[in-house]
């Protein structure tokens, strides 16, 4: 079932189809090799690249019956942060690579009433693939495991606590595509899509980054991510339904050896 609303599919369609064709175009230009740190291309190059994300989740997401606006700033996140893990791991050689990011968080709060604690994991791991299709452009192909975790425990005589997991798997596809600005400076984007009905109805994720060298094994980035999720599962009795958009400011550094 295809569910994503149609100006969200073509939001995301139009910058891949850009990616598209900035990869035809500079397919023409590419005459410099960019062999990592001086590196051979057919020597093993690893990338690793912890970061920061200041998000906001803006969407809708229902248990049952009960349907919940999703609209929370950064500053409601950092508040209610218990712990965040965010990194991601690349291997090359030659045309081929493979990579796993992580993006998790660890959120808690009191509320008043009913007074409880209140407890959500989220986290996405997205293991992939990557084919170099010129200097400039690789395939992107894969999947990213999704997994939300809540628990409520209620306080008081009863002390009643209630637990839930929900997790799937997308495949996904898309492209990273690799443009020097001039100088230190270069622009990174990776855009794709995924989810297809086999995990979520439609999943979707854009990343452009600008980055600068700051030495020859190194680099600041600067970008801002965007991950969409329509995934929805379980009868009427227990259908759950998560329809969120997770975007933010990111902030990191690169390592390469």
């Amino acid at each position: 079932m295809w569910n994503g609303s149609r100006g969200a599919r073509l939001m995301v369609c139009l910058p891949l189809a850009t990616l598209v064709l900035l990869s035809t175009v500079t397919a023409s230009a590419v005459a410099q090799s960019q062999s990592t740190a001086g590196k051979g291309v057919d020597e093993w190059q690893f990338t690793l690249a912890p970061y920061l994300i200041f998000p906001w989740m803006d969407g809708k997401t229902s248990l049952r019956s009960y349907e919940v606006e999703v609209d929370v700033s950064p500053s409601d996140i950092f508040d209610n942060l218990q712990f965040g893990g965010m990194a991601y791991f690349e291997v090359r050689k030659a045309k081929w690579g493979t990579g796993v990011d992580i993006l998790y968080m660890a959120l808690g709060t009191d509320v008043a009433r009913p007074s409880a604690n209140v407890d959500m994991n989220q986290g996405a791991y997205t293991f992939q693939g990557l084919r170099e299709l010129n200097d400039r452009v690789d395939l992107v192909f894969g999947a990213r495991w999704n997994v939300l975790d809540g628990k409520i425990e209620f306080k008081g005589p009863s002390q009643l606590t209630v637990e839930q997991t929900r997790q799937w798997v997308d495949p996904i596809v898309g492209l990273k595509l690799r443009q020097p600005l001039g100088g230190r400076w270069h622009f990174t984007m990776q855009g794709d899509i995924g989810g297809f009905g086999a995990g979520a109805d439609f999943s979707w994720h854009l990343f452009p980054v600008i980055g600068a060298d700051v030495g020859k094994r190194a680099t600041l980035g600067v970008g801002y991510r965007v991950l969409g999720m329509d995934y929805e599962a379980g009868d009427a009795g227990e259908a759950f339904k998560y329809d969120v958009i997770t975007q933010g400011i990111i902030v990191g550094m690169a390592f390469r050896f």
